[in-house]
């Protein structure tokens, strides 16, 4: 029986806002927090502006990401893309 206990267990997979469907694999990742890191860095680098203008902007053209787990690992927590990226511009939920 093979030891799995060396292979990436989660998958980092980008989305273009402005392309809708769009995706490619990003990278592979051992641990949840290190991919979880890397989509909080994909979402961030993507936007440019603070406030309302910085959310709607990673709306109709940023980038986000999502994790999902590969090689026999454990279900990823959900991660609220749009809530981070509203924390990140400084916006309150409406």
């Amino acid at each position: 029986m093979p030891n799995n206990d060396f292979k990436k267990k989660y998958r980092v997979v980008v989305m273009d806002m402005f392309d809708y469907g769009k995706s490619y694999d990003h990278s592979d990742y051992y641990t949840y927090e290190e991919a979880l890191c890397m989509v909080k860095e994909v979402i961030s680098t993507s936007i440019s502006k603070s406030g309302k203008e910085g959310v709607e902007e990673w709306w109709l053209f940023g980038e986000t990401a999502y994790i999902l787990s590969i090689n026999g690992a454990p279900p990823c927590p959900k991660f609220d893309d749009a809530e981070f990226v509203r924390q990140l511009c400084g916006v309150e939920e409406e």
